[in-house]
């Protein structure tokens, strides 16, 4: 690692990885510096157009770069895991985004590996790093509003790529719990402490993954906290905490840049933490854990991740 900054390789071209590069930008330990797609023309499109060294036309030539510490994947779901395991096995460092892979057996199996080899891997969750999150969660845990009793999320994909393409189909991946398990079953838990039960209700329509769901946790201290979410209608998108003298609002809590504090139903405060390309904190984070010689991130644990997938799982199962 060259000027103590890791030096990163994007497996893809995904929509997500221009914002990941640009994150980049306002951390001093992380610098991007290649790509890889299975086709080469669109790889080195892809790097001229985000100002990177290197383009390759296979994932195995960047998995083999000696340039490279760690490896971003933001695949199709289904490819997380085979593409993680092969950066693992290439001495790469890695990230993947979320949901990090289908199975909690293939999670099992990369935090083995990960471990074995002395190497960094972690789930992209990066509302957990979010500066507008992290100081609801101050005030919260102060007690001035009182105990929360009820979170509610929602969340819409309605013109967003989530609305179709892969996401659309159960062989890649898709389906709406799968794409946001890790942010609402983790935010749950930051705020309110360990999930005790879940069920969940799904709604399909033309394709083989579900267009709705609505999920509920019962949380500790008898917190109820329900997901919504859809691609057939446009929610008012965020997440509202119910205390007992007060609720919270967060617009798009999974990017969140400001929140509202309401009292008898007026607005009392507002808070805005503006930020360009939000994943700049978590990328900040997960160097900062390489840089240190870390395995794992003691925020986004293995044991967390692997519970979360296993809740998706039995919830899954339930739908069919």
């Amino acid at each position: 690692m060259e000027n103590r900054k890791v030096r990163y390789g994007i497996i893809s071209t995904a929509g997500i990885a221009p914002r990941f590069i640009r994150a980049s930008l306002n951390t001093d330990n992380s610098v991007f510096t290649a790509v890889a797609s299975r086709d080469l023309a669109k790889a080195r499109e892809f790097a001229l157009k985000n100002g990177l060294e290197k383009a390759y036309g296979s994932y195995d030539e960047l998995y083999e770069d000696p340039d490279i510490d760690a490896v971003y994947v933001p695949t199709v779901n289904s490819l997380h895991y085979p593409c993680a395991l092969k950066a693992l096995e290439h001495s790469k460092h890695v990230i993947v985004e979320k949901p990090m892979t289908m199975t909690s057996r293939q999670r099992e199996e990369l935090f083995r590996v990960a471990e074995e080899k002395g190497l960094f891997i972690c789930e992209a969750i990066k509302v957990l790093f979010l500066p507008t999150i992290l100081e609801v969660k101050q005030i919260v845990d102060s007690g001035e509003y009182g105990r929360i009793r009820f979170l509610e999320f929602h969340q819409s994909y309605v013109e967003s790529r989530y609305a179709g393409g892969w996401h659309k189909q159960k062989k890649h991946g898709g389906g709406v719990l799968r794409g946001n398990e890790a942010y609402f079953l983790s935010v749950c838990e930051l705020f309110c402490g360990r999930i005790e039960k879940y069920v969940g209700l799904p709604a399909f329509g033309s394709y083989d993954v579900e267009d709705q769901m609505s999920v509920t946790l019962l949380l500790q201290d008898n917190v109820i906290a329900s997901s919504n979410v859809s691609t057939d209608i446009l929610f008012d998108n965020g997440l509202v905490i119910y205390l007992e003298k007060a609720r919270i609002v967060i617009p798009d809590y999974w990017k969140a840049r400001k929140r509202y504090v309401y009292q008898n139903g007026e607005l009392v405060k507002t808070i805005s933490h503006p930020v360009d390309y939000e994943m700049c904190y978590e990328l900040q984070h997960y160097s900062d854990c390489i840089l240190a010689g870390k395995k794992t991130s003691p925020v986004v644990t293995p044991e967390k991740s692997i519970r979360y997938i296993k809740i998706t799982e039995e919830i899954l199962e339930s739908w069919e």
